[in-house]
């Protein structure tokens, strides 16, 4: 990341970049290790928060909607599966 003293600095992007830190610092080190043998499982924690956190970071990428839309859509996949992991680390594993 590269800060531009012509580019606005936008909150949403160091709050994104913070929440997939404390994201990936629970999935990783907080036990119990989730020992994924199905495919779908870890699509849901690798994938899914992956293309999240990049709809955050660069939504004009995607041509078809507002940029206000895929970041809503970003925050939206990024939060359900933060969720969705501390959930299942804490009361299922």
């Amino acid at each position: 990341m590269v800060f531009n003293r012509e580019d606005v600095y936008e909150v949403q992007v160091a709050f994104a970049s913070a929440v997939m830190a404390v994201y990936l610092t629970i999935y990783l080190y907080v036990p119990p290790k989730l020992g994924i043998t199905a495919t779908h499982l870890g699509q849901i924690f690798g994938f899914v928060p992956t293309v999240s956190f990049g709809a955050i970071l660069f939504p004009e990428l995607n041509v078809r909607f507002p940029v206000g839309v895929t970041r809503f859509l970003g925050w939206l996949g990024l939060v359900v599966v933060f969720s969705i992991l501390c959930v299942l680390k804490i009361f299922i594993w």
